[in-house]
């Protein structure tokens, strides 16, 4: 076996394992909670945090999925005269793959569409 293939199976390995299935997360609202999370609750400093149907119901608060924080960045992305040019800059930055958070004030746009 030459080094190149043994570097390869190295570098794969962690992976061999791998089912297929996606980790489960875990509501981390409170830290005591340990349900499955059922969508994503905006916190002011903490951005959207995964939460579960049981914590969000204690504040009346509103849980939002993936898809439709995903999708809101997609609309917020294609429609730059419609947003302030930071909310639009922030959305095509996450869309595009530039590590970072999603700001106040793009997340608030998020939650108008996805209630």
């Amino acid at each position: 076996m030459g080094q190149g293939q043994q570097d390869n199976e190295r570098l794969h390995a962690p992976l061999a394992g791998w089912n297929g299935e996606l980790p489960v997360i875990i509501c981390q609202w409170y830290a005591m909670c340990d349900n499955t999370h059922d969508g994503f609750v905006w916190h002011p400093v903490l951005a959207f945090v995964p939460t579960c149907n049981r914590c969000a119901n204690k504040h009346d608060m509103v849980i939002v999925s993936e898809d439709a924080i995903m999708s809101g960045l997609s609309h917020i992305a294609a429609w730059p005269d419609k947003y302030s040019p930071d909310v639009w800059a922030n959305a095509t930055d996450l869309l595009g793959g530039v590590t970072g958070e999603i700001l106040p004030a793009t997340a608030k746009e998020i939650l108008k569409l996805a209630i």
